[in-house]
């Protein structure tokens, strides 16, 4: 009963409001107080809905100047867009942690069940995603010093993904194709019924691409995992 009390009165009140604003025209009410009290919020909502964009612009300015902050466009459509205002370096971890959580061939490859098809795909996914997003960081080349910041060896350790990656797609990348695409359209029995593990052991330079395979994962597990606090005990493998 106190509950529906309680309802009761506030419907009452929002009521008596609305009656009392639809009677009275509270914009003629002979009151000096609230008239000047009315003109002064207008005046102040108006000149901060005026300051606040320039103040941001201006800070936005600065932050980008001084390289302290990073100004990125997420969407743009008609609409509108996103802006991301954060720091190039924690910017940058973050979207390299989000995106590698979830590319597993690069720290640990299963020949037996992963088609190595596939995993080249994903490797020049990763290879152009961090190509573009190193960007993020700016020209540390230019401000490199004596000491070396956590901007710097970001940079560097990305430039190192790209060229671990880069060496290994121009290896094996177009030889591996051109095979897979010559059994896929010749050996059709063997290429859909034997396992996929079986079959890629087939390739002529199936050796050399598993040791490649061993040298890459161990480059990820031990330099890049921990620098990007990426989970490899998930799938099954040790920190280093």
């Amino acid at each position: 009963m106190k509950q529906i009390a309680k309802w009761l009165n506030i419907v009452l009140l929002i009521g008596g409001i609305m009656v009392f604003l639809g009677i009275v025209d509270i914009q003629k009410i002979e009151v000096h107080y609230i008239s000047t009290l009315w003109r002064n919020l207008i005046f102040i909502s108006t000149t901060l809905f005026t300051l606040i964009p320039l103040l941001l612009i201006t800070l936005l300015l600065v932050f980008i100047g001084l390289k302290k902050w990073a100004f990125r466009v997420e969407k743009l459509s008609i609409g509108g867009f996103n802006v991301l205002f954060d720091n190039p370096n924690q910017l940058f971890k973050r979207q390299l942690r989000t995106f590698l959580d979830t590319k597993r061939t690069l720290f640990k490859v299963d020949l037996e069940h992963d088609n190595i098809k596939e995993t080249l795909d994903s490797y020049f996914e990763v290879y152009k995603f961090v190509r573009d997003e190193i960007k993020i960081l700016g020209d540390e080349k230019k401000r490199k010093s004596n000491k070396i910041s956590k901007g710097t060896h970001l940079y560097d350790l990305s430039n190192e993904i790209i060229k671990e990656l880069n060496d290994f797609l121009t290896t094996h990348q177009s030889n591996y194709r051109r095979w897979y695409t010559y059994i896929e359209k010749r050996d059709e029995e063997n290429f859909y019924m034997k396992p996929i593990g079986e079959l890629q052991q087939s390739y002529h330079d199936y050796e050399q691409l598993t040791t490649d395979f061993e040298k890459l994962n161990k480059f990820f597990t031990e330099q890049v995992a921990a620098e990007f606090d990426i989970n490899i005990e998930k799938w099954g493998i040790q920190s280093a």
